[in-house]
């Protein structure tokens, strides 16, 4: 049985890979901007956040994932369900379509789409996501709530850091280094490091 954080498209993707996969029973989704009842990708709507607690104890369920598109949201969310249950278990849902070799380490609350391939000796931690078609290579690292969106490509050796925004058809040169915080723009094309802490960046050479 899981609960299931968020309603919008991006959550719409992540309920279609756990439908295909077919292994965990959603109860049903959690949102604070959609009325309780509300039916949204065949679950109901159980309430808001700050009825969390209430949810878990009423389902006798502690175990779920959070599909939020925005770092700073997901990790609020994080949070806050940490605050009602320091137990709570999160799962992984990746695509049956990915490419994983098996030297890579994943964290938990992880998102992996389909049409990813993440190479050798790659490290994916908690609560990221790993969008449709992106590309890891060998010896990254990936950090805590950042994510990469559609057709990003890494060469290998690259560090990204937690909370970092990567837009959609990137691309992250060989051992280069992408501070915490940090938003890159669509279709930039990153030769060197992006520093410091929280930089907006558009075609950085």
């Amino acid at each position: 049985m899981l609960l299931f954080f968020g309603a919008s498209g991006h959550a719409g993707v992540v309920i279609d890979i756990l439908n295909k996969l077919n292994t965990f029973n959603i109860v049903g989704l959690i949102d604070d901007y959609k009325a309780p009842g509300t039916i949204v990708y065949g679950y109901p709507i159980l309430g808001g956040i700050e009825n969390i607690q209430l949810i878990m104890e009423k389902n006798k369920c502690a175990a779920g994932f959070i599909a939020i598109g925005d770092n700073y949201s997901r990790l609020s969310v994080y949070r806050e369900i940490l605050s009602k249950n320091k137990d709570f278990t999160f799962i992984n849902v990746i695509d049956p379509t990915a490419v994983i070799m098996d030297s890579v380490t994943l964290g938990v609350g992880v998102t992996i789409m389909p049409g990813v391939i993440i190479n050798s000796n790659c490290i994916i931690n908690d609560f990221c996501i790993i969008n449709t078609a992106s590309s890891i290579d060998h010896d990254s690292t990936i950090g805590c709530f950042s994510s990469l969106a559609p057709g990003v490509i890494t060469g290998g050796h690259v560090q990204v850091e937690k909370l970092v925004t990567v837009s959609i058809g990137v691309v992250l040169a060989r051992k280069v280094k992408i501070d915490k915080g940090a938003v890159v723009g669509a279709g930039s094309v990153v030769l060197s490091n992006i520093s410091p802490e929280y930089a907006i960046i558009w075609n950085s050479g």
